[in-house]
């Protein structure tokens, strides 16, 4: 996938055919700041969507989300499904300064780390999808199952969508459900929270991100511990 990526410009579709895409160039895929379409044979078609995976298989000594979207001005991803990513901050999909559609994708069991005593003591954001002073929209998609870090400190918020920056995040006929935000850590040697729990299960805008919700059902989703 990475290799028709970098062969694109801007207005081409990249268009990937059914069966399960693993390992290097088919996960931490790097749009390039490029204005094109990633999609499936047929986005609108349940089966098709099914049939085509993007399986991160990240792991705690070997992060991998499905793609990195920076600098983009209208690029859009439809029609497939994501599952299995794992990564520090944005489980599927991180979102930086871009425009990015996102359609008729089911994006499920994807995660964030865990806080670390040698590091970010926080669980990361945005177990599904994270997104940074960007225009997002969601259509037509299904977030589920996904989870953010647990914290030494406090744990990670917006197990299914994190926005924030000055961006606006648009949820249009999707389903938001079973997705968990991690607990908050303890005092060490005692049954006293060190930190607050993750808050925002479904959805967490902060920063003076703009949230508009349309037809959509957002159900079943937890926050942390202490949250």
């Amino acid at each position: 996938i990475q290799a028709a990526v970098d062969v694109a410009t801007d207005g081409d579709s990249v268009i990937i055919n059914p069966g399960v895409y693993r390992g290097p160039d088919n996960r931490d895929i790097d749009l390039g700041g490029k204005k094109i379409t990633i999609q499936s044979t047929n986005p609108s078609d349940p089966n098709v969507v099914d049939a085509t995976i993007i399986d991160c298989t990240g792991a705690p000594g070997e992060l991998h989300r499905a793609f990195y979207v920076a600098g983009c001005s209208g690029a859009e991803i439809s029609g497939l499904t994501i599952t299995n990513g794992l990564s520090s901050t944005g489980g599927a999909i991180y979102c930086k300064d871009s425009t990015l559609l996102v359609t008729y994708c089911r994006i499920l069991r994807n995660a964030t780390m865990a806080g670390r005593a040698d590091g970010d003591r926080d669980g990361g954001p945005g177990g599904a999808i994270y997104a940074t002073s960007s225009i997002l929209t969601l259509r037509n998609c299904t977030l589920t199952h996904n989870t953010t870090g647990a914290g030494l400190g406090d744990g990670g918020d917006g197990a299914g969508v994190f926005c924030t920056g000055t961006g606006r995040l648009t949820v249009e006929a999707c389903q938001i459900s079973r997705n968990a935000a991690g607990d908050g850590g303890q005092e060490q040697g005692t049954s006293s929270p060190a930190g607050h729990g993750g808050s925002g299960g479904g959805i967490y805008c902060a920063g003076g991100c703009i949230l508009e919700v349309h037809n959509s059902r957002i159900e079943a989703n937890v926050s942390g511990a202490g949250g």
